[in-house]
């Protein structure tokens, strides 16, 4: 908790006093607080009542992958409050991960007047507006000098806050001048306001859901694809109807056990039209594979469909012909009951011929998800990058943690994919490498269980101040995967023929993590072979004490490009067996 000897009182400002207790009121709980001047009032009045937890991060980039972690691990209400200027647009890519991500938090910039705004006053830019187009609502409140201008505030306040609690989960803005004199904190108690309550539909459309089921039962070749998003609320028979009425497709990003190896098959069968479907039902966010985007984008006939809460359309797969509006939760679920209904009613035109073609198309892809599944579990890779997390994930599993696993964009999330048999978080919303280890960070404030975050050396270099900070607990444990550059640019074909390729594609570099961690007492350890990495991983895995531990794996980026190429070239080889 931050501290101010303030002698428990709020600020004296109008604006700020409003926005508190509309948020206690919407039941916004936790506010990651970033320092300043400007944002004092703010600050001191989240540390003074009882009703948030305050944590204290330097690093505004950071803190709002602080805010992005919280949010989406404890699934609490989180706010992130930074002062005025430039702090607010370093919020910008947690802000945009979250948009794509579909995680809501609230963001709280305090601000100059704006009579002072372009006259080359300092921390003084043009701030309401400044995250659009990745906020919901952008509000920016008044400096209430009457009534008039308390209820025009307190409007605004509610119409940001139930914008951030709609079923379209998406970050929201606020924006709040405070004039000078700043540090007056007079007021015993915060003055009880106008809550505004909304109510919002998530029931999707039923003569679009009987249209959508009627697709999906009569389709021959059909596929669901669940992207990135927390299926949780789904019982086992929604899962069990899926994988009996189509091919389901799911990455660790879903957390649901069904064909989850379909990159490694397309890798091979990307071209066989055997595999092209007729039907596509696509809910969620985010996929990693684009072997599945440039695969599905070749579907040539039927229908695409799309569950979302969004406005616009997302035609990932480029042959979107239905959408339906709803969340992934709500859409299933319906579909479910849907097609139970359906499957009684003697007006579904579905022939003998249609199901024998479906029942072999689903046995077509379990076999080949079979295949493939055998070869991942036969290879052996050499000592590199995909060999450490594939013991990694084979000590989680075998030791039996309870844990979070967190995996940072680029190299590492695809080696999730060929090897984590289990939900894994990662910011797939922008995909961008900023933010990996902050996230992680956050998620670890506010659970008991231990979280892991598996990342990149660019990555990790990129988001080192995540460490620098006081809520760093001994539940963080990091494996930093560093080959001294960025070696997944070693997959691309031509790219190393380019001469700037070492030094500015690659960012070619000699750091290690070691000074970082004594700087910030997280306790260190370092391997260079696969015998060290044996030996040392299961310490890594059961760390239990009152700091964060870092395993720092040196790896040589020709090896890590070796053992990849090596796999997918033994999963070719399955192409050519008849």
């Amino acid at each position: 908790q931050l501290l101010f000897n303030i002698n428990s009182m709020y600020s004296n400002k109008c604006n700020v006093n409003i926005l508190t207790d509309l948020m206690i009121q919407h039941g916004i709980n936790t506010v990651v607080m970033c320092p300043g001047s400007r944002n004092t009032p703010l600050l001191n009045n989240f540390n003074e009542s009882p009703n948030f937890q305050c944590f204290s991060v330097t690093d505004e980039r950071s803190a709002g992958f602080y805010a992005l972690g919280l949010a989406q691990m404890a699934k609490r209400k989180v706010a992130v409050c930074v002062t005025s200027g430039s702090a607010l647009l370093n919020l910008l890519p947690a802000v945009a991960e979250a948009f794509y991500q579909r995680v809501s938090f609230l963001v709280i910039s305090a601000d100059r007047p704006e009579a002072w705004i372009d006259q080359l006053d300092g921390q003084t830019l043009h701030q309401p507006n400044a995250l659009k187009p990745y906020v919901s609502t952008s509000v920016s409140l008044p400096e209430p000098l009457n009534s008039e201008q308390e209820w025009q505030c307190n409007r605004l306040v509610n119409e940001a806050l139930n914008r951030f609690n709609a079923p379209e989960a998406c970050p929201v803005h606020i924006n709040v001048p405070i004039s000078e004199p700043l540090f007056q904190f007079n007021q015993a108690e915060l003055a009880p306001q106008r809550k505004i309550t909304s109510y919002f539909s998530v029931s999707p459309n039923q003569s679009g859901m009987e249209q959508v089921a009627r697709l999906l039962l009569q389709a021959r070749r059909p596929i669901v694809v669940l992207g990135q998003g927390n299926y949780t609320l789904l019982n086992k028979e929604h899962i069990d109807f899926l994988n009996s009425v189509a091919v389901l497709l799911t990455e660790p990003l879903s957390g649901i056990d069904a064909l989850s190896n379909f990159d490694d098959i397309l890798s091979a069968h990307i071209n066989d039209d055997r595999l092209l479907p007729d039907f596509v039902l696509y809910v969620g966010e985010s996929v990693v594979s684009k072997r599945l985007k440039h695969f599905l984008r070749k579907q040539k006939e039927g229908n695409q469909v799309r569950f979302s809460t969004q406005k616009n359309i997302e035609d990932t797969f480029s042959h979107l012909s239905l959408l339906i509006k709803c969340s992934a939760i709500e859409g299933l679920k319906a579909l479910y009951s849907t097609c139970s209904a359906l499957q009684t009613d003697s007006h579904l035109m579905v022939t003998d011929e249609q199901l024998k073609e479906k029942k072999a198309y689903i046995s077509l892809w379990s076999d080949l998800s079979c295949k493939v599944k055998a070869v991942r579990n036969d290879f052996k890779p050499i000592y590199s990058s995909m060999q450490a997390v594939a013991l990694f994930e084979q000590e989680i599993a075998q030791q039996q943690v309870d844990c979070a696993v967190h995996y940072a964009n680029s190299s590492a999330v695809r080696l999730a994919n060929i090897y984590a048999s289990h939900r894994i978080y990662c910011n797939r919303g922008v995909n961008g490498i900023e933010g990996c280890l902050s996230t992680a960070v956050g998620m670890s404030l506010d659970n008991s269980a231990n979280v892991f975050c598996v990342i990149g050396d660019l990555a990790f270099f990129y988001d080192q101040n995540a460490l620098w900070n006081n809520h760093l607990k001994g539940n963080m444990h990091i494996l930093l995967l560093n080959n001294s550059g960025g070696g997944i640019f070693n997959m691309l074909p031509n790219i190393s023929e380019t001469a700037s390729y070492e030094t500015f594609v690659k960012a070619h570099h000699n750091a290690n993590a070691q000074g970082i961690c004594q700087q910030n007492n997280v306790n260190y350890m370092a391997v260079h072979n696969e015998e060290e990495l044996k030996s040392l991983l299961p310490q890594f895995v059961s760390h239990c004490g009152d700091r964060p531990i870092l395993l720092e794996v040196f790896t040589n980026q020709q090896q890590d490009t070796e053992a990849l190429k090596t796999y997918y070239q033994t999963i070719a080889q399955l192409s050519t067996k008849k």
